[in-house]
């Protein structure tokens, strides 16, 4: 059975979904600078939403070696690839954490990606 392309879901529950719902997520522009943290994201990692827009994602690396993990997480992301498996990182107070993570490029309406959740 195949979904539909496209389904028509209001934009006020897509908001709702995100925010409150249980899987921790962030949105991150083509820039990798993170527009979006949900609450479940805020309580895994530590991070408030507010000081997290704008920054970019790699703040979020457990240290220096993660870098350039995360570098090359990014772009095999942006070769539309769809990553998925464990994803390190650092919480303010300098503890680490580990997730399971998923992350497919949104594309815009030429088909090309423009942000990551």
């Amino acid at each position: 059975m195949r979904c539909p392309t496209r389904a028509a879901v209001p934009a006020d529950l897509a908001v709702r979904a995100f925010d409150q719902g249980g899987q921790a997520m962030i949105i991150a522009d083509a820039r990798s600078r993170i527009v979006a943290a949900n609450r479940a994201f805020c309580a895994l990692t530590g991070h408030r939403a507010e000081d997290l827009v704008g920054t970019g994602a790699r703040a979020l690396a457990a240290g220096p070696d993660e870098s350039d993990w995360f570098g090359r997480l990014a772009d095999s992301v942006a070769q539309a690839c769809v990553f998925e498996g464990e994803v390190r990182g650092r919480r303010p107070d300098g503890g680490r954490y580990r997730a399971w993570g998923v992350i497919s490029p949104l594309r815009d309406s030429s088909g090309v990606p423009s942000h990551f959740p």
